[in-house]
């Protein structure tokens, strides 16, 4: 349980750390108009209240104030993260340079600031440098994705809709050529990448959803390091027909699973223009 001390000296009873922790009521304001404690057992340890309370008045036991910088805010913040939003790429071509380790263990520690559902910081990163385990790892999807389109192919034999029936033969037709690439000695899957990392959570109903966050911030801040990324379809599909699909070859444990897969290395080719992308539907739902 958190430990949290409210200082009623310099509490000025704004109430924003009781609005902040509306879910799970750790706060409330005492008649007094200062915060109390109400039910610190509650807490989900997100540190919100740390974070919103304007004279620093909470102290709490997972969240020393020494460790929790004053933001600082300037005007052209909004247009950097623009830019970094705009800059990120999918890269399929990478040099032929191995990433130093010391490198991505920095860039995996920058995804412990990405939110998590209910705050349960259940995400572990797997990363593999080794050319021959990448190349196993990718054989097997290969071959799990080709028995995949043989389910495929029956499947679209069944009564279906016809516009289903396509869908189902276009994914088998994909998937054999993934096949045919690797029989001629092409890597299709992990396109030569130097690193391959693996985002593991325990088996939940956020999981899937915490680790496309965690990646994405992995993307974004890989970019900054000079270095490029791309998120692996193929290998989450092929957990779709095998969902134990790498968890021998990446030493996964029986109480979790893969949610996500990246390449990570440098580019071969900088991006030299922010290329645009196609307006997003929008419109406000009227009374």
């Amino acid at each position: 349980m958190a430990d949290i001390i409210i200082d009623q000296e310099t509490c000025i009873g704004c109430g924003a750390c009781v609005d902040v922790c509306s879910v799970t009521h750790v706060y409330a304001l005492g008649e007094d108009d200062q915060a109390k404690v109400l039910s610190p057992s509650r807490c989900w340890e997100c540190g919100q209240c740390v974070a919103v309370c304007p004279v620093d008045s909470i102290t709490h036991s997972s969240f020393p104030l020494d460790e929790c910088p004053v933001i600082d805010r300037s005007e052209d913040d909004l247009e950097k993260l623009i830019g970094y939003l705009r800059e990120r790429r999918s890269n399929r071509v990478y040099k032929d340079k191995q990433v130093e380790r010391e490198k991505v263990t920095d860039l995996v520690r920058t995804t412990r600031w990405a939110p998590t559902g209910k705050n349960l910081q259940a995400i572990s990163w797997v990363a593999v440098d080794d050319p021959k385990t990448i190349a196993l790892l990718s054989q097997k999807t290969v071959e799990v994705l080709v028995q995949g389109a043989e389910q495929l192919r029956k499947a679209s034999t069944s009564k279906i809709d016809p516009q289903d029936q396509k869908i189902l033969l276009m994914q088998a037709k994909t998937f054999e050529h993934l096949g045919r690439r690797n029989e001629k000695g092409e890597e299709p899957i992990f396109f030569g990448a130097p690193v391959v990392l693996a985002a593991v959570t325990p088996h939940s109903h956020f999981g899937r959803d915490d680790a496309v966050i965690s990646g994405y911030t992995m993307q974004l801040a890989a970019v900054q390091m000079g270095l490029a990324t791309c998120q692996i379809g193929y290998f989450i599909a092929g957990l779709e027909f095998d969902p134990d699909l790498g968890r021998d070859i990446l030493e996964i444990p029986d109480e979790r699973e893969i949610q996500m897969v990246l390449t990570l290395g440098y580019p071969k080719h900088i991006m030299r223009r922010m290329v645009t992308r196609d307006p997003l539907p929008f419109r406000w739902v009227e009374n």
